[in-house]
């Protein structure tokens, strides 16, 4: 059953098609390893920040003067409802990701087997803005245009 006047439905990537929960934990290990303090106190730590508006291991990393250890995007894991979801979708409407992501967005959707389903993705790192900056969604909205009259 498709929605009237609506053509396109866009998605995020992390927490939504793909679960970042892997590398998410991979990346707390490596802050407690690197500043000697047990996991379990990081992790209590980065939710409480988190439960605070902020964004808990970006604060971390800059109050203990650290690296940022480097995520691991090839323990991400698409949704087991991802791909049927998309699949049904992309059926009736153009499919679009804005994702606040690392570069190679679309290749980790492909490795993933869905971005054969989708029709525009822009990714933050790659263009250089992230959400919730409205020129993200501006961006996306071009695309949506020229893919549109590239259609037509």
């Amino acid at each position: 059953m498709k929605l009237d006047n609506i053509e396109w439905l866009f998605f995020d990537v992390g927490s939504t098609l793909v679960s970042e929960e892997k590398p998410f934990l991979h990346r707390l290990h490596e802050i407690a390893d690197a500043v000697n303090e047990p996991f379990d106190a990081i992790q209590n730590k980065v939710t409480q920040l988190y439960k605070e508006k902020k964004k808990g291991e970006r604060v971390l990393i800059q109050e203990y003067g650290i690296e940022r250890p480097r995520w691991r995007s090839e323990d991400e894991e698409l949704f087991p409802e991802s791909y049927e979801c998309l699949e049904r979708l992309s059926k009736e409407y153009k499919i679009g990701v804005i994702a606040n992501q690392l570069p190679g967005t679309a290749a980790r959707l492909e490795k993933h087997g869905v971005l054969k389903f989708i029709d525009i993705v822009i990714a933050s790192a790659e263009e250089g803005l992230e959400k919730p900056d409205r020129r993200i969604f501006e961006l996306a909205y071009q695309e949506l245009v020229v893919s549109l009259r590239m259609l037509s």
